[in-house]
């Protein structure tokens, strides 16, 4: 994918071309000329710059089609590699469940099998789902995935979502003395005059929000968007916007815990009443051949996954 449009997504994401030019490694200057060339190639505006920085419907519209350039993209590497290593696993999951996985799966199945050769495809489950009907990937870890007969689906559970917020926020909005009775379960409601970080576009996680959000009669208050857990996690840290995030986070924002003061803690509220939760499976293709490695790859991968479902 050319340059341009790569920085076009990065810059799409954080809505900010600071932090994309830190995400791309090059200057706030370079990110601005890009977009500037694109907005020049094609004649239209893809930003607003005032009163917010934003993107305008046209910028909507070269987003998803960008999106889409690079899954052929991958789609094509993919099936390449696929001709040079028979002994290949290709596994879709979402980019945060891979960090928090990988590390500990790998290393012991490493052992078992040196020589196998595994990629790891970062998408969506809509896209996932796709990708597994055309023969490109072999297993992948769905978020509420749509039933299919060609499907082999294995329950891995059921997951709720939290609201986290920094100490630095919540001192700003809250009382501390409310803080040992929210962290039992909080409304949405409580938290509408506070700014969010989202994910942007379609995603089974903004399904949720938005369920809820409906079932209050609130709305919740979006300000940057990313996809990137880690990013989330880290405008959460600055005291910025407040994250609605899957259960599995949790583990990460622990780990921030430990190694942060208490002026840095970010605190975890599961939200109440949840009636609808993330159903995470392995899904995997009926009739697909089988091996020792991607069998022993599938029983591990369960493993793993059951134990960090929250």
């Amino acid at each position: 994918m050319i340059t341009s449009f790569e920085i076009f997504l990065k810059v799409a994401e954080e809505l900010s071309v600071s932090r994309a030019a830190a995400r791309c490694f090059v200057t706030q200057q370079c990110v601005s000329d890009h977009i500037k060339r694109l907005e020049e190639d094609y004649e239209i505006l893809l930003f607003n710059r005032k009163p917010h920085f934003s993107l305008t419907e046209a910028g909507k519209v070269l987003y998803e089609s960008v999106m889409e350039i690079q899954k052929i993209e991958e789609d094509v590497k993919l099936k390449f590699s696929r001709l040079k290593n028979n002994k290949k696993l290709i596994v879709g999951m979402n980019a945060t469940r891979i960090s928090l996985i990988l590390p500990e799966l790998l290393p012991v199945y490493n052992e078992i099998f040196p020589d196998v050769e595994i990629s790891f495809v970062m998408h969506e489950t809509r896209v996932l789902e796709q990708m597994m009907l055309k023969g490109d990937i072999d297993i992948f870890v769905g978020v509420n995935a749509n039933s299919s007969s060609k499907y082999n689906a294995d329950l891995l559970g059921m997951e709720k979502i939290n609201i986290i917020i920094s100490s630095k926020l919540f001192k700003k909005n809250f009382n501390l003395k409310d803080l040992v009775k929210m962290k039992k379960g909080v409304n949405f409601s409580e938290f509408k005059n506070i700014s969010f970080a989202r994910e942007p576009g379609w995603s089974r996680i903004n399904d949720l929000i938005d369920f809820y959000s409906k079932r209050e009669d609130i709305y919740l208050k979006p300000l940057y968007y990313t996809r990137d857990y880690d990013t989330q996690m880290a405008l959460c840290s600055s005291g910025l916007v407040a994250v609605v995030c899957p259960g599995m986070i949790t583990k990460k924002i622990l780990e921030h815990n430990e190694k942060n003061s208490k002026e840095n803690e970010i605190f975890i509220f599961p939200l109440n009443n949840q009636t609808e939760l993330l159903k995470i499976e392995l899904i995997t293709l009926k009739n697909s051949e089988e091996s020792d490695y991607k069998t022993k790859f599938i029983e591990f991968l369960k493993k793993y996954m059951k134990e960090n479902i929250n």
